[in-house]
């Protein structure tokens, strides 16, 4: 991430990690974060997105997939 705009989307409550934005920060990049699915793909040349459950978050599964749902990616 050597001195890129990046804007991360995630819902109420799954903030990235301080650490995270700190190595974008100290690389001379930029970060937006919201909450805002459609703020943070507006002008976008690349749209990545990441499993919304992970490996050892299994007992958390229904909420997690009823906060992300907003924030997925198709063709809309």
């Amino acid at each position: 991430m050597l001195g890129i705009e990046t804007s991360v989307a995630s819902p109420v409550g799954h903030k990235p990690n301080e650490l995270d934005l700190d190595r974008v920060l100290s690389s001379g990049g930029s970060v937006q974060v919201t909450d805002d699915p459609r703020e943070a793909v507006e002008g976008a040349d690349v749209v990545y997105t990441d499993v919304w459950t992970s490996m050892g978050q299994e007992d958390e599964k229904s909420e997690r997939l009823d906060a992300f749902r907003p924030f997925t990616v198709d063709a809309s």
